[in-house]
């Protein structure tokens, strides 16, 4: 290159290049290794000096394909107390006081009734207790009039059912006790006479919730004693081993 100047022209030139250094024979030249930055990102970051504190290791994370396949936690359950245990059965009491009538089968004798029942439960399971009695059968025979009476008293095995909330139903099936009574009046009488017997009933209720607690209760049942009972004061009133009783009151149910 010319370049012009106050003196004359100066020939500038770029220096030349240093000549490549060749190696002497039998010497070889040695680069320092170098791994791929591939490798170097693979391997993490590099491990501290040593005399320096060590890194904290990662809590290991599974992945989220995993915990997905193994669905949501579970959360542990809550420690049982008297609110967290449900028996899923719960006590009941019920009182009843019924009226109605009687049918012996023999005969034909018709007469009135009335019953008190207690009911203790719990959930559709439970003892039915009823104390009962018969109106008088009444015979007369001038100048002699002939009654005879019946009291029993039962108990039963009882299971319930409720279909909608203000109707329920229950069967029970149990054992009874009858006393059984005659007695004479009037001119000529030759006392009376009383005599025990056992059997079993069969009954069923019907019953229709009125208000709260109260219940309007419909209870058909069927009796079965030992025997036919015959009163030695009182030939012309037998008792028949059958009976079949309508009832219908009210009921009183606290839970």
């Amino acid at each position: 290159m010319l370049v012009f100047a106050a003196g004359g022209v100066v020939s500038l030139q770029d220096d030349p290049a240093p000549p490549a250094e060749t190696p002497d024979a039998g010497t070889t030249l040695t680069r320092p290794f170098s791994p791929p930055s591939s490798i170097i990102d693979a391997a993490g970051p590099r491990r501290a000096d040593a005399g320096t504190d060590a890194p904290q290791a990662r809590p290991f994370s599974p992945p989220s394909s995993i915990i997905d396949a193994a669905g949501p936690r579970r959360e542990s359950a809550p420690e049982a107390g008297p609110e967290a245990t449900d028996t899923g059965a719960s006590f009941s009491f019920e009182v009843a006081a019924l009226g109605g009538l009687a049918v012996d089968t023999e005969p034909g004798v018709v007469v009135g009734l009335g019953q008190l029942n207690l009911r203790g439960g719990l959930g559709r399971w439970g003892l039915l207790l009823d104390l009962g009695f018969e109106a008088n059968r009444i015979h007369r025979a001038p100048p002699v009039t002939t009654a005879a009476s019946t009291q029993w008293l039962s108990l039963s095995f009882s299971v319930a059912f409720q279909p909608l909330d203000w109707l329920s139903l229950d069967v029970a099936l149990g054992v009874r006790g009858w006393r059984l009574s005659a007695a004479t009046s009037g001119l000529g009488a030759v006392g009376g006479e009383e005599t025990f017997t056992a059997g079993g009933v069969l009954s069923a209720g019907l019953h229709v919730r009125l208000l709260g607690p109260l219940h309007f209760t419909l209870r058909p049942q069927l009796s079965l004693r030992a025997r036919r009972v015959d009163f030695a004061v009182a030939p012309e009133l037998p008792i028949e081993p059958v009976t079949f009783g309508a009832l219908a009151g009210l009921r009183l149910r606290f839970e």
